[in-house]
């Protein structure tokens, strides 16, 4: 039997720190009128987000990391879109709505709108030296994460 001498290689390996964000948003989406005709109804609410970012090398204090991501994502998104209904521009606020209006510039699917946090967070996140991979946003029925396709 032969056996190998084999050289102790380095692993080059990455941490996703997922950061979950409780969050309460209606969305009126247009095509699911009454009877699921036309017209448009209030969605399913958004209930909740979670960032993912790469870490290289994880620092000792995550918990500081995390609130200092915390206040980046409520001042960057979280503020403005929490507790809101969002409503594309040009789109009629149907009724029943109950929390204020804002106006997004796309239609408030899960989707989208797990696109545009991604896009309003990546640059900022990008400042202080994190690496966003992916936004998640939940609803009662489901979820979307938009994530990196290019690796760092």
């Amino acid at each position: 039997m032969k056996i190998r001498n084999q050289r102790a290689r380095a692993i080059n390996t990455t941490t996703v720190l997922a950061i979950p964000f409780t969050f309460y948003s209606d969305r009126v989406i247009q095509g699911f009128g009454p009877g699921g005709g036309p017209g448009l109804a209030l969605g399913f609410p958004i209930i909740g987000m979670e960032i993912g970012l790469i870490e290289r090398n994880l620092q000792e204090n995550m918990v500081a990391e995390i609130l200092r991501v915390t206040n980046l994502f409520n001042l960057t998104v979280g503020n403005r879109l929490n507790n809101k209904t969002l409503i594309q521009r040009g789109v009629p606020v149907p009724q029943g709505v109950t929390k204020p209006v804002l106006r997004v510039g796309f239609e408030p699917t899960i989707e989208r709108t797990s696109r545009h946090v991604y896009n309003q967070l990546f640059p900022a996140l990008r400042a202080i030296n994190e690496n966003l991979d992916y936004v998640t946003v939940l609803t009662t029925v489901g979820k979307a994460t938009h994530r990196r396709v290019v690796p760092l």
